[in-house]
């Protein structure tokens, strides 16, 4: 067999056959039975631009996708069928270069919502593609038909095909040697992740299935590209870039992009993708809603921010016994250090405090990071102390050991309980129970 036409930076990852739950399109929730947004006679979903009601083929694909997850957890056969039909209107509506299927989109699009930027019909997209290739792929071993496995193989050929260029192309090397697979693929090419690393997954389901070495070197020199390139789509402190064109910020994908580094993780084991999904959580961890906080007895400063992070008001609490109060948001505020609170009850009703251990909190577990599979460290403390908590933060057990320092410890988890940095320890004495995040120095 020829290999992968064109060179690029791959390093040698460990690539994984996963069980289906642990797989990187797999969820633990389905799509709903009857579909409520726009799709037409045939269940195919459909988009409306422009006030024109469209085929997308990345949002046929992604539901396809979808829908198999949904057939996987129910074994209702619906789901199967509606997959079908998105991957049946995918392989209509194709466009042919050689070996190589490409999926059109037939309608001008603002590329990132910038009116001087346009994608003009037809143009392709390294997302789609990819989840059309997970989607053929997986309905290929659902199926056994060989026709979706021919569909696979086509829509594969897809990423050998090196940009820009005249006609369909979605992957390219950057000038370091690097290989895009491009969400938005058009000059100057502006490097989206999530884009990226979702195509990535299409090509290790391929792989997964075919064992074709040239699907394991796009797999590698996509993720590769990843850990070369993360830290500059990262804003220590705040939200990550959405591409490195344009810069914008997005707080829904940069929750995508921890999720999409876990699953890289997870997938070839390397310890760097791990760190990485770490150091974006902390930039700007998940904001919480609607939630209740405890403010304990004394003094507090609290604050308005305008939109920049400046302070546009403040007062001091004093509370003679300790208050419980809701709030809406728990989040960064951009130029300030720590994570804060936004209240809607009680005296500081509309102001932000910063949470802090035992002054001001959410009660019980927020914000958890999971790790698989597990992170390894070593205690850095001699006397450790592990907690069992209850849901609303009460501890329900504890335990002390002495003589910790240098040993090994294996973790699951990590989250913010009762306004404190945590990790669950999943093996030896503390197994099950929380300890600090200072005792432990992760590898």
């Amino acid at each position: 067999m020829v290999g992968v036409p064109f060179r690029f930076v791959a390093f040698p990852y460990e690539v994984r056959d996963l069980p289906p739950q642990r797989r990187p399109f797999a969820l633990p929730w389905g799509v709903p039975r009857v579909d409520v947004r726009l799709h037409d006679a045939a269940g195919v979903r459909m988009r409306k631009v422009n006030g024109r009601v469209v085929n997308a083929p990345g949002t046929q694909a992604q539901y396809g996708v979808q829908n198999l997850n949904s057939y996987r957890l129910t074994g209702d056969r619906l789901f199967l069928e509606r997959a079908m039909a998105q991957a049946e209107r995918l392989i209509e509506r194709r466009v042919q270069v050689g070996a190589a299927w490409f999926f059109p989109s037939r309608y001008t699009y603002r590329r990132h919502g910038k009116s001087g930027d346009l994608m003009r019909p037809p143009w392709y997209s390294a997302m789609a593609q990819g989840h059309a290739l997970a989607l053929f792929v997986q309905l290929g071993e659902i199926t056994g038909e060989a026709r979706y496995v021919r569909a696979a193989e086509a829509t594969f050929a897809g990423f050998l095909r090196r940009g820009p260029r005249r006609g369909p192309w979605v992957v390219c090397v950057d000038a370091s040697g690097y290989l895009w697979l491009e969400e938005w693929p058009k000059r100057p090419t502006d490097h989206t992740l999530n884009g990226h690393i979702l195509a990535a997954w299409g090509v290790y389901e391929y792989y997964r299935t075919s064992g074709d070495p040239r699907a394991l070197q796009i797999f590698r020199g996509a993720a590769t590209t990843v850990q070369r390139y993360a830290r500059r789509f990262r804003r220590p402190g705040w939200i990550s870039r959405y591409c490195l064109r344009h810069g914008g910020a997005l707080a829904r994908y940069h929750d995508v992009h921890i999720w999409q580094l876990q699953r890289l993780h997870t997938i070839t084991g390397d310890v760097r993708f791990a760190r990485l999904a770490e150091a974006f959580y902390h930039d700007y961890p998940p904001p919480q809603l609607a939630a209740e906080m405890v403010l304990t007895a004394g003094r507090h400063r609290v604050y308005r921010f305008d939109r920049r992070g400046r302070i546009s008001g403040r007062r001091t609490l004093r509370l003679g016994a300790d208050r419980r109060v809701k709030i809406t948001r728990r989040a960064r505020i951009r130029t300030r250090a720590g994570v804060w609170l936004r209240m809607t009850s009680g005296p500081g009703r509309g102001f932000w405090v910063r949470e802090a251990a035992g002054r001001a909190y959410v009660p019980g577990l927020v914000a958890p990071l999971g790790a698989s599979p597990d992170r390894h460290g070593t205690w850095i403390a001699d006397e450790v102390t592990g907690r069992a908590f209850t849901g609303d933060g009460s501890v329900r057990a504890e335990k002390t050991l002495p003589g910790m320092v240098d040993g090994a410890v294996e973790l699951d988890c990590e989250a913010v309980i009762n306004g404190a940095v945590m990790l669950r320890v999943c093996g030896g004495p503390f197994s099950g129970y929380w300890v600090s995040r200072d005792d432990v120095r992760l590898e």
